[in-house]
């Protein structure tokens, strides 16, 4: 059976106000009033592919990076696999990173976590498993520890969990839902609403901006900035973070898709295939 495709450029339309705020963050500590975690009120789900032009600083375009929903099962239930994969190159130099999350819709917490990256200066590699009853992690790599909570995201669940929430510009939020201690909390801010241009095209968006403790990243404390698109999906139509060696990578939204039809049974490439035929409409 055939697919059923909706294309971006019909989804995201710029006059679609629907005034709802998700963000790239960590989740909080405490659960936040608006949350809506059934599992068929999430506005995202299997068959989300966005495909986004990477670029660093001054460099102009230097790369893509896509973001995939998929359905998969563990230990006997089913979960959604999140999946983010960046290449690029500034100058000679070449960065690399792909990783992968699988998150409990239910409950809105993270059981597994992989993340390779690399770069000119280094390379970071994760394979966690994490068990949120138990309030404790473990990686593959090297020491495990408790989780600050007992409803623990990663740093790509948590992109996925906050586009649930309803924020209002001006509010502030200390976040600490991360698995690792190390990495908490999170400062948020929800910034002001906007009209940004992107190459899928032009839309309202709620800028939100983060501050992440990573004291193996950003040089320990490093900020992210979203622009999330007033569609009823919350689309992050544009990322601003902090990438090591080439400085602020801006991911800005050019191409996407949302299927009707499982995952598991038409799994997608991470790398967009150029010879794609674009229908009648699509990125306009």
């Amino acid at each position: 059976m055939r697919a059923e495709t909706t294309m971006l450029s019909h989804i995201l339309t710029p006059d679609a106000v629907v005034l709802t705020i998700g963000l790239l963050a960590m989740v909080a500590v405490a659960p936040i009033p608006g949350v809506a975690q059934e599992p068929g009120a999430l506005p995202f789900g299997p068959g989300e592919t966005l495909v986004y032009e990477g670029r660093f600083g001054a460099f102009g375009s230097v790369g893509i990076g896509v973001l995939m929903i998929s359905e998969e099962e563990m230990e006997g239930r089913p979960v959604l696999r999140f999946d983010f994969d960046f290449e690029g190159r500034v100058a000679l130099m070449s960065v690399r990173d792909h990783t992968s999350s699988w998150m409990d819709p239910g409950t809105m917490t993270s059981l597994r976590y992989e993340k390779n990256e690399r770069h000119p200066l280094g390379s970071r590699e994760e394979s966690v498993r994490i068990f949120p009853a138990e309030r404790r992690w473990e990686d593959a790599h090297g020491p495990g520890g408790e989780t600050p909570s007992a409803d623990p995201l990663d740093e790509l669940s948590f992109l996925f969990y906050l586009r649930t929430l309803d924020l209002e510009p001006g509010t502030r939020h200390t976040l600490d839902r991360h698995f690792d201690h190390a990495r908490s909390p999170v400062e948020v801010r929800v910034l002001r609403e906007d009209t940004i241009r992107v190459p899928l095209g032009e839309f309202a968006v709620t800028v939100v901006e983060m501050r992440v403790t990573d004291p193996e990243r950003f040089g320990g404390d490093g900020r992210v900035t979203l622009s999330l698109a007033h569609d009823e999906f919350r689309t992050p139509v544009r990322i601003e973070s902090a990438m090591p060696v080439a400085g602020s990578l801006t991911l800005s939204l050019k191409e996407g898709w949302r299927t009707a039809q499982r995952t598991d049974d038409t799994r997608r490439s991470s790398t967009p295939n150029p010879d794609r035929q674009t229908p009648e409409g699509d990125l306009r």
